[in-house]
């Protein structure tokens, strides 16, 4: 294939290939790389209020705060009919006011710093944001350390209530087979709390959620 543009002779005529047969050379710019992250420091320098993470981590957590409410607590998409996680994350989270209170004054640090940096004074302000993320690693060292006994309890609240289904659903295990609700209206266990004591009696009526979907 020749190229585009190229003169071509055949019958002792000299003519340009317009397209006819070419290939047109490729166009395409380089692609551009993705820039490197900015390190906590390097996100300081530039604002003393910015969160460490590009997005919030849900609806209810505000963008600014994520720092302090990302908790360091496991967490697992299955059901949680002991209500023990639960009980952990709210245990947790009272460990996020004073964390509050220590990164505002980080902030506000921060920003006395910058304030004294000569206009333009990219290391002058890079120091003030290495600063700023050392001051914050320093408020969330005690709150890690508030929270781990919040964790360290979810085992034996899982413990107490295995103690507690045992006793209340004696037939746990043939519970465990029953259906999900709604899911087939002829199914044995029934679809009200009033089917399902008829079915189990001596069971307690919460043991139909506690034996099949924990």
């Amino acid at each position: 294939m020749r190229p585009c543009g190229a003169w071509s002779s055949s019958l002792g005529v000299l003519m340009l290939v317009l397209g006819v047969g070419c290939a047109w050379p490729s166009s395409s710019p380089p692609e551009t790389p993705a820039p490197e992250p900015l390190s906590p420091a390097q996100r300081y320098a530039q604002d003393c209020a910015a969160p460490l993470f590009d997005e919030p981590l849900a609806e209810d957590i505000p963008f600014d705060a994520v720092e302090c409410e990302h908790l360091p607590i496991p967490q697992s998409c299955a059901s949680d009919p002991s209500g023990c996680e639960q009980r952990v994350i709210a245990c947790g989270e009272g460990c996020v006011p004073d964390c509050r209170t220590c990164r505002d004054a980080c902030v506000e640090g921060c920003g006395g710093c910058r304030a004294a940096c000569a206009e333009g004074d990219a290391a002058c302000a890079l120091a003030c944001g290495e600063a700023r993320a050392a001051c914050q690693v320093s408020c969330l060292r005690p709150r890690d350390a508030c929270v781990e006994p919040c964790v360290d309890q979810q085992a034996a609240c899982v413990a107490a209530f295995e103690v507690e289904r045992a006793s209340l659903c004696p037939d746990c295990q043939r519970i465990s087979d029953c259906p999900f609700p709604g899911s087939d209206p002829t199914a044995p266990c029934g679809e009200g709390a009033a089917e399902f004591v008829a079915k189990f009696p001596g069971n307690d009526p919460r043991c139909f959620g506690w034996c099949v979907l924990f």
